[in-house]
């Protein structure tokens, strides 16, 4: 998300960083891909990219019970309204121990 948000408020427009206007989709043109220009932007997306990733390589490796309470707590939430989508009515705790497997369906 602030990979986004970074990209898209700080240093360019994506529509800008590839020319999407300039580019016909034909998938199977010979050579299309090698013909589009690399722009200045494109190179600064790049390089914010593998930035990010770093930063998010050091914050998985130093704050790994975080990502895992935060990973839990979105499985959580998508099966709730996975259930509720279904029509299918069981309180929060119950679906917090069938994701846990600490019980059986």
């Amino acid at each position: 998300m602030q990979l986004c948000r970074a990209i898209s408020t700080k240093h360019l427009s994506y529509r800008n960083a590839l020319r999407l206007d300039d580019i016909k989709m034909n998938s199977f043109e010979p050579g299309l891909i090698e013909r589009q220009p690399i722009t200045q932007n494109l190179l600064r997306t790049i390089r914010l990219i593998s930035e990010y990733k770093g930063k998010q390589q050091l914050f998985k490796e130093q704050s790994p019970q975080v990502l895992e309470t935060l990973q839990q707590a979105a499985i959580i939430k998508s099966t709730e309204t996975s259930n509720r989508l279904e029509g299918v009515k069981a309180p929060l705790q119950r679906i917090k121990a069938l994701v846990a497997q600490k019980t059986t369906p």
